[in-house]
C-alpha cells in the first residue's frame, strides 16, 4: 500500500479528484484504498501538470466526498505472470 494524496472534490459527473503527493505516478486502474483497507475506487486518469499531478479516481457505487476519508492510499497492480500454452 502507497500513499497517494489528499481528495478535493467530486466531479458533476461523480468522480473523484485527488491531489497526489507521491514522488512517482500511480499506474492506471490501481484501487484507491482508505488507510482502513477499504476499496473505494479505482484510478482512471491523470491530469495537470508535471509539478501538480492530480488523479482521476471512478468511486464505487454510492460514495460521494463527505463520506471518503483522507488521506488515501493506492495498491499497485501486480503484473500478470506469463504461462506456457500445453500442447
Amino acid at each position: 500500500m502507497r500513499y497517494l494524496g489528499l481528495p478535493l472534490h467530486t466531479t458533476k459527473t461523480g468522480y473523484l479528484i485527488v491531489q497526489l503527493r507521491s514522488r512517482e505516478t500511480p499506474p492506471l486502474e490501481s484501487p484507491v484504498l482508505t488507510k482502513y483497507m477499504k476499496i473505494i475506487g479505482r484510478i482512471i486518469d491523470i491530469i495537470g501538470s508535471v509539478k501538480e499531478p492530480y488523479a482521476v479516481v471512478k468511486l464505487s457505487k454510492g460514495l460521494t466526498l463527505q463520506y471518503i476519508p483522507s488521506p488515501l492510499y493506492y495498491r499497485p497492480r501486480r503484473p500478470k505472470r506469463k504461462t506456457r500454452k500445453r500442447r
